[in-house]
């Protein structure tokens, strides 16, 4: 092969060495200072930089720390996702550093459960569940006492809780079971004047009613809405609060009271 030093220029179109069979438009050629690069055909194909990046032609590089595109939203590492979990109060999300884009998925509180009545008093209704939101547009709703299930708005996937439920028995008094949601949760009703069971932790679950004395038991807490969201391009930041679940209804004299709400969950996934 003939290898000719090019000494008259030093560009992609006459490279400053040229050999084989490209003629004088194949070759290496140093665009700057402390970079070399290679043409074919006088366009570029190649270009090492003076920090080790690798550019190849139609805008992929290589740097020594990964591999990212000349598009900057595009950029793809090995790195595993992020898993951040919300389970109580409120705050400020951090979208983390290269994330290319968020996939939440969050419920509200669930309502909490009627205390049993007896045969001259009615208990009292549980608490109303507590609203669960992440940035601007995603809310899911908190379920109620007796009521249907709270409803969900701005994500791709908006499921209304389940309903709560009335007791059918009104010989034992047992409780209606809680409704549930998307992660279940509901908690029972209950029998022999006891309270209604709780719902589980952060599922946004209704709480179970409480079985009466000689009357009727409580109905039941709904649960929580619950939505699915891909966020495309995120931003930096975002507002989160957690739904809290609603709270017990006392229970007239000898009845059970009704079973606890259980709070909302975010959970925010960060793909990079």
């Amino acid at each position: 092969m003939t290898v000719i030093i090019n000494g008259t220029d030093n560009a992609v179109g006459n490279p400053a060495i040229q050999g084989g069979t490209g003629g004088t438009t194949t070759g290496v050629y140093y665009p700057t200072a402390n970079t070399i690069a290679l043409a074919t055909s006088g366009a570029n194909a190649i270009t090492i930089s003076s920090t080790q990046a690798v550019t190849f032609a139609g805008g992929v590089t290589v740097p020594a720390a990964g591999i990212t595109f000349s598009d900057s939203t595009t950029i793809t590492s090995h790195a595993t996702p992020n898993v951040t979990v919300y389970t109580s109060s409120s705050g400020t999300y951090t979208t983390p550093t290269n994330a290319k884009y968020l996939f939440i998925r969050m419920v509200g509180g669930g309502g909490g459960g009627r205390g049993g009545a007896n045969v001259s008093t009615q208990g009292t209704s549980g608490g109303t569940g507590g609203n669960s939101t992440f940035g601007a547009s995603l809310t899911a709703g908190g379920g109620g006492c007796g009521l249907a299930g709270g409803s969900a708005t701005g994500g791709d996937v908006n499921i209304a809780g389940g309903s709560a439920a009335y007791p059918i028995d009104g010989t034992t008094g047992a409780g209606a079971n809680g409704g549930n949601s998307p992660f279940g949760g509901g908690g029972g009703g209950i029998y022999a004047q006891n309270a209604g069971f709780n719902a589980a932790a952060n599922t946004g679950g209704g709480g179970g009613g409480g079985c009466g004395s000689g009357g009727i038991g409580g109905f039941s807490g709904s649960a929580g809405g619950y939505l699915e969201k891909t966020i495309s391009s995120p931003s930096a930041t975002y507002s989160y609060a957690i739904g809290a679940g609603g709270t017990s209804g006392a229970a007239s004299t000898g009845a059970g009271a009704g079973g606890i709400g259980a709070a909302g969950i975010i959970i925010v996934t960060a793909y990079f």
